[in-house]
């Protein structure tokens, strides 16, 4: 039986991950908050894996709030690492984001440099280089670079998605990839890298990319809104794709390149894509 470590217990992932943790029944877990000392006065030695689910996101972002995002993201996850290693624990693992690579269409390969241009980016990435440094022989460090998660109750940009094509008379037509992650798959990820107990950066997502039209033609299909969709306003949508961030994160493509997501601990990939938004939607 492996021993977990989940700090953040109030994040939504956090919450998926002891779900599916609980679900699987051959675990034992704690959560706590990385908000007050308890982490600090925690005995890691009883821990296989500590998770770091903890972290400043969803915010729009304000230069003022530079050292909040650096204190928490970067900071405080160094200073958890060094706890945990030191108090005997064997492995860490970091939940960051795609956002490191700083693009907003595209397709990420191996090759493509970290390029954060958000706080939120710049950050993680910064906490990324910090607990990497101190892994070691009997103390692993993963790193998970997730893209966009979705499930029911998450907040972001699924949900300003689902309220839009439910409100939209038309959704326009157009042919994109993103890469995208369900919240059961990437808790199912988690506890196979859990597992296995290795260090590394990881690329989980979907077994398929999703396309934004045909997600919100699912979308209505499973909230019994009739779909129609249009082609008429595409050249409008991609010219302004090109200046405003929203339409580019609809509408784009970004995605990473298939062979990143493949591990050697297992599928991970336990819901298709048409249940996860039937769970999404209906609940």
């Amino acid at each position: 039986m492996k021993n977990i470590l989940i700090i953040g217990k109030n994040s939504y992932l956090a919450k998926c991950f002891a779900r599916r943790l609980t679900q699987c029944g051959s675990y034992h877990f704690d959560m706590i908050s990385a908000r007050d000392e308890g982490w600090q006065k925690t005995d890691y030695s009883v821990y296989d894996s500590v998770v770091i689910f903890s972290g400043i996101v969803h915010r729009k972002e304000k230069k003022a709030d530079s050292e909040l995002y650096y204190s928490v993201n970067s900071e405080l996850a160094s200073a958890i690492c060094e706890k945990a290693k030191i108090g005997g624990a064997k492995q860490l693992v970091f939940m960051s984001t795609m956002s490191v690579y700083g693009t907003s269409s595209g397709i990420i390969t191996s090759d493509t440099p970290e390029n954060p241009d958000s706080l939120y980016g710049k950050s993680k990435l910064s906490g990324e280089k910090r607990v990497s440094a101190q892994g070691c022989d009997g103390f692993s460090v993963a790193i998970v670079r997730p893209p966009m998660v979705y499930g029911n109750g998450c907040s972001g940009n699924y949900a300003r998605l689902s309220a839009l094509v439910k409100k939209l008379p038309f959704f326009p037509q157009i042919e994109n990839k993103r890469s995208m992650i369900y919240e059961e798959n990437l808790s199912e990820f988690l506890r196979l890298l859990c597992e296995s107990q290795k260090g590394g950066t990881y690329f989980p997502q979907n077994a398929e990319f999703v396309c934004t039209s045909k997600m919100a033609q699912r979308i209505c299909l499973e909230s019994d809104k009739k779909f129609r969709d249009t082609k008429i306003f595409n050249p409008l949508i991609c010219l302004l794709a090109k200046y405003a961030a929203t339409f580019e994160k609809l509408f784009g493509t970004l995605c990473y390149e298939k062979s990143m997501s493949q591990t050697d601990f297992g599928d991970y990939n336990i819901v298709g894509f048409e249940e996860s938004i039937r769970i999404c939607e209906r609940g």
